[in-house]
């Protein structure tokens, strides 16, 4: 009785002991499984935490792009409206052109007779009128004329000479000069002082002061002056060399003068 008691005993505590084995084995490897999946998890949720912060990065990229991409369109809708109105502005610039140089055109065809009438009266007013600086102006008009009919000049550098010639034999009508020059008189080439008054009328005066004259601008030719005129020629050349002030002269003027 005793032994199959004992034997009892030893079959429970075997029985036990292999129980306790087993859940304690089912226990360590359930553990383990446990811990596999919760690794797994957290790996994925690390996994979708970087894409959630990657999306995140990209949305905020594209969203600045998008932001860029609208400023851009707003910026060449204001360039295309600015552009059509300099499209408008240069149309009309042009057309104003195209009128400008129909005016041009006609002002050309027109000017050109004009210069060509303009010269011939500076020919006849140097050529009939008193000769005063004729080495000069002759020099003058020879340029004026080698301008002109050169075709490679333009309309405008034309003008411009002529303009200039204008003006300088206008400024003699307003002014006096006292210069060298020699004359043809009696028959005689002789050196004397000339006294032009404006365009009025050219006096001279020879060397020694003893004698005066006038141009002859009906005669084309010099004529000595009687002795009484002596002083007061004299006394206007010196006013024109500056050695005498300005002062109020009797001088003989045309053919009334020397009548008188």
């Amino acid at each position: 009785m005793k032994t199959s008691l004992i034997v009892v005993k030893i079959m429970t505590c075997t029985l036990m002991l292999f129980i306790f084995s087993a859940g304690f084995a089912f226990c360590e490897t359930t553990s383990k499984k446990v811990l596999q999946s919760v690794d797994k998890t957290i790996k994925i949720r690390q996994k979708t935490q970087k894409d959630e912060d990657r999306w995140v990065s990209e949305k905020e990229v594209l969203l600045n792009r998008y932001k860029q991409q609208m400023e851009k369109q707003e910026e060449l809708k204001k360039s295309n409206v600015n552009l059509s109105k300099q499209i408008k502005d240069n149309v009309a610039s042009v057309d104003l052109m195209l009128v400008q140089i129909n005016e041009h055109e006609r002002v050309l065809k027109e000017i050109a007779p004009y210069l060509a009438d303009v010269y011939a009266k500076l020919k006849y007013v140097y050529e009939s009128h008193l000769p005063f600086l004729l080495k000069e102006r002759s020099k003058r008009m020879a340029n004026l004329k080698k301008i002109l009919e050169n075709r490679d000049n333009s309309v405008s550098e034309k003008y411009r000479k002529v303009m200039e010639t204008l003006i300088i034999e206008a400024e003699y009508g307003s002014s006096i000069d006292v210069y060298s020059d020699r004359i043809k008189i009696e028959g005689k080439d002789i050196q004397v002082k000339k006294l032009r008054l404006g365009r009025l009328s050219l006096f001279f005066q020879s060397l020694d002061c003893k004698r005066v004259g006038y141009f002859n601008n009906a005669e084309l030719k010099w004529v000595i002056l009687p002795h009484k005129y002596n002083a007061s020629v004299n006394a206007a050349f010196e006013i024109g060399l500056k050695f005498r002030p300005v002062q109020l002269l009797c001088l003989p003027l045309g053919k009334v003068g020397i009548d008188e």
